[in-house]
């Protein structure tokens, strides 16, 4: 019994040790919330002309150009962001439409969704493509423009070129 009574004082012991620390790190955290608001008071205290200590002004002067390199940042990535060129939408294939009805397109449809027809895909990629498409939006290779369906409701799809090999 005396090998079980060790065991069992060392699991209390064990899980009387992890909960301290775990109330140890819960305070700290705790400590350290309460610390960054007494900071921020402070702060806004100094910006508003009411706190002057000398022991805050480096501090102070510190965050202040902090706060004017993230502005610089975030300027230009404004910037950037408003140049950039709007990317075509994930949902719809860029320009393509169904040959037969003119509907929108997405990437992964395999039928229209205006008329049941089959979507036309680049051989080399995948990617569907329209009746006046010459070469893939997507990979650049050459098409062949869909034919006209020989099955009334044009139930057909229309076959792509076939690689020539040549490079694009």
């Amino acid at each position: 019994m005396a090998l079980l009574d060790k065991l069992a004082s060392g699991a209390a012991r064990t899980a009387q040790t992890l909960k301290l620390t775990g109330d140890l790190n819960s305070l700290k955290e705790q400590l350290k919330r309460e610390l960054s608001v007494a900071g921020q008071l402070a702060y806004d205290q100094h910006q508003r002309g009411e706190l002057k200590h000398p022991a805050f002004m480096d501090v102070f002067d510190r965050i202040k150009g902090l706060q004017q390199q993230l502005d610089q940042l975030q300027s230009q990535l404004n910037s950037m962001q408003s140049m950039a060129p709007a990317l075509p939408s994930t949902t719809q294939a860029a320009g393509a439409r169904c040959p037969k009805c003119g509907a929108g397109l997405a990437a992964a449809d395999v039928f229209c969704g205006g008329c049941g027809t089959r979507v036309p895909k680049c051989p080399g990629c995948g990617a569907p493509f329209g009746p006046d498409e010459k070469f893939c939006s997507g990979c650049g290779k050459p098409l062949q423009a869909p034919a006209q369906s020989a099955v009334p409701g044009g139930a057909e799809p229309p076959v792509p070129a076939a690689d020539s090999g040549a490079p694009v």
